[in-house]
């Protein structure tokens, strides 16, 4: 976990800073160096590394070897935060900067039924078919299946409520939230799972898929092509795309005012 403020890092025993977390004895002697012991640093923030049980740390004012980044084992290392001891091994993980499920795109334009007004079940069809589901016709469109679906069912396509009671009657899970938060987004992602949101993408609504992250915003499958401030670009693929963070809260809503989909196997 990145810390953004100073913290103290105390040694207690010998410990070795290297350039990367392996042993010692596989480093040039200018790829490591001997902290003597006991001794106390500030550091700029830190991560703890579960799978080699390592500490990369970013030394505030202390540099050894000309280098302020190093590794070093979490053993005989103490950690405090001012004056609080912390326990690094039991923080939560480092989130990834960049995250990306590899989710098909399904383009709404080429549906049998309403294909300029079926955002919705197409985006519900991408994210099942990522989860393994596959329409009952191999030569009808899962999207084309599931807009039937909800006409023979009597569901609004338009409605969230509905839009969760189709994907429950094939067979997966739908966790709708009128007030979700954008973190919980992340970590839904990061769980392998897909992303269905609501939005003011144009003056009626419009739904997409959220399929990962990056530093720059959300990467989206769009299914009428690509948002522009002056309207969509429908002849554009709407795959794979980046929208920024700004946008998307000003367009779906922020925290508390967002509609999400959480979809995944049951």
């Amino acid at each position: 976990m990145t810390m953004p403020h100073k913290y103290l890092l105390k040694i207690t025993q010998s410990a070795t800073l290297k350039i990367k977390p392996v042993d010692p004895q596989e480093l040039a002697d200018h790829e490591k160096f001997v902290l003597p012991f006991p001794k106390t640093c500030s550091l700029h923030s830190f991560v703890f590394d579960r799978a080699t049980n390592h500490l990369k740390v970013a030394f505030l004012f202390d540099s050894f070897n000309g280098r302020n980044t190093w590794y070093l084992e979490a053993e005989g290392v103490e950690l405090f935060d001012r004056d609080t001891p912390l326990n690094f091994q039991q923080l939560p993980p480092e989130k990834p900067a960049t995250h990306d499920l590899p989710i098909p795109y399904f383009s709404q334009l080429d549906n049998l039924y309403n294909p300029t007004g079926s955002c919705n079940v197409t985006s519900i069809a991408m994210s099942l078919y990522y989860l393994g589901l596959r329409s009952q016709d191999p030569d009808t469109q899962l999207e084309d299946e599931l807009y039937r679906y909800c006409l023979d069912h009597q569901l609004s396509r338009h409605d969230p409520l509905d839009l969760a009671q189709v994907v429950r009657d094939y067979g997966y899970a739908d966790d709708f939230q009128a007030e979700a938060k954008w973190a919980e987004v992340k970590t839904w992602l990061l769980q392998g799972n897909p992303i269905v949101v609501h939005g003011y993408f144009t003056n009626f609504g419009h739904i997409i898929v959220i399929r990962g992250f990056n530093q720059q915003g959300w990467i989206v499958n769009d299914p009428y092509g690509l948002w522009t401030e002056s309207g969509y670009d429908t002849n554009a693929s709407g795959e794979g795309l980046l929208y920024s963070y700004a946008m998307m809260k000003q367009i779906c809503g922020d925290d508390g005012d967002l509609w999400i989909h959480y979809i995944s196997k049951k």
